[in-house]
């Protein structure tokens, strides 16, 4: 048997952060690094843990202040060619602190939030002066760890601008991270047995015009698979989407083809601001832990890369009762002798009597 890498402080061998961070308080015996003098990191990124917000949101925090985003100087200091100016304002470096903070429209969208500025003390020119501000200095002012969401938003209009050339309005980059924050917050109040009647009740009619309900259709040796999709968003209200395709290798495969041809439907018709939903559980775990499957990694690698074409595209879990409709148009596709592909307002007439 051939020799395989694994990291011998835990179980399983598979290395955590969490498991790193363990043994560096077990085997304290190492070098000492040097006294510094100074502002120092390292008590933002041990802060960036306790933030308020969700795990992947911490992880990107924690990036930010040890300077490990994909910043245009950063990726040039790595050898990476190519310019180093600011997509967004022109300016000749774009460094972390300038895209978050310094950035005109970063500057802006910190104006028109609900945290405190001020030109001599946030935003400004230091990236530790302006974290530990958001870290410390706005609590006894806010209620929440808003900024978090702020922070993951205008990265997320900076690579838009980057790799889209698309522009996202500042108020709209507000909006979201004002829903975003709350709908968490309000998620973390819920026990587990009650996230799904939440969803079900609550957080659907919550952010109407938004969502694409989709579902896939399988059944063992029949010669297709079925996708369905339907649209409640602004200007595309009920705008359905039917087809079949070569049969799947499982039902899981066919979700997991309906969700990337609905993220494929709502590019085209430029939506860039898309709730996916699904009635499989399983395909929401796989797309929130990636790494636990796999046998689906080009799957789930094509989706991560779709993701990144939108401003925000999230994918939730629905009961089934939810979306029967989509489940019927998957469902009627998969049962047709020959290859149909179907968009439109209104179904075919051979779909109306399962629509």
């Amino acid at each position: 048997m051939a020799d395989k890498d694994g990291w011998h402080f835990i179980n399983n061998g598979k290395y955590t952060v969490k498991s790193g961070y363990q043994v560096e308080r077990i085997y304290p015996d190492k070098e000492k690094s040097p006294l510094v003098f100074g502002p120092t990191m390292d008590t933002l990124k041990a802060y960036c843990w306790k933030i308020r917000c969700p795990p992947k949101t911490k992880h990107f925090l924690w990036q930010l202040v040890t300077g490990c985003i994909a910043v245009k100087k950063n990726l040039h200091k790595r050898g990476i060619p190519g310019d180093i100016v600011c997509a967004r304002c022109g300016a000749e470096d774009e460094s972390i602190n300038h895209v978050f903070f310094e950035c005109p429209p970063a500057i802006q969208t910190w104006a028109l939030s609900k945290i405190p500025t001020n030109p001599a003390m946030f935003p400004t020119s230091s990236l530790f002066v302006n974290m530990d501000h958001l870290f410390w200095r706005i609590v006894p002012q806010m209620e929440d760890h808003q900024f978090a969401w702020i922070l993951w938003y205008i990265w997320k209009g900076r690579n838009n601008k980057n790799f889209s050339n698309l522009n996202v309005d500042l108020l709209d980059t507000l909006k979201l991270a004002e829903t975003e924050s709350k709908l968490w917050a309000e998620a973390q109040i819920l026990t587990d047995h009650k996230r799904i009647p939440q969803v079900e009740a609550t957080i659907l009619p919550s952010i109407p015009g938004r969502w694409c309900l989709t579902d896939g259709s399988w059944k063992e040796n029949e010669v297709f698979s079925g996708q369905g999709w339907y649209s409640t968003l602004e200007g595309f209200a009920g705008l359905m989407g039917a087809r079949n395709v070569r049969a799947s290798l499982t039902p899981l495969h066919a979700e997991m083809e309906a969700l990337l041809w609905a993220m494929k439907c709502m590019k085209n018709l430029r939506q860039f601001q898309v709730t996916f939903a699904t009635d499989c559980s399983q395909l929401v775990k796989m797309v929130s832990e990636p790494e636990e499957w796999p046998a689906f990694a080009s799957y789930l690698e094509d989706i991560n890369s779709m993701k990144e074409s939108f401003f925000r595209a999230e994918i939730i879990y629905v009961p089934r009762t939810q979306n029967k409709k989509v489940d019927s148009l998957a469902r009627t596709a998969r049962k047709e002798t020959s290859f149909v592909v179907h968009m439109d307002q209104d179904p075919p007439v051979c779909f109306t009597e399962s629509i």
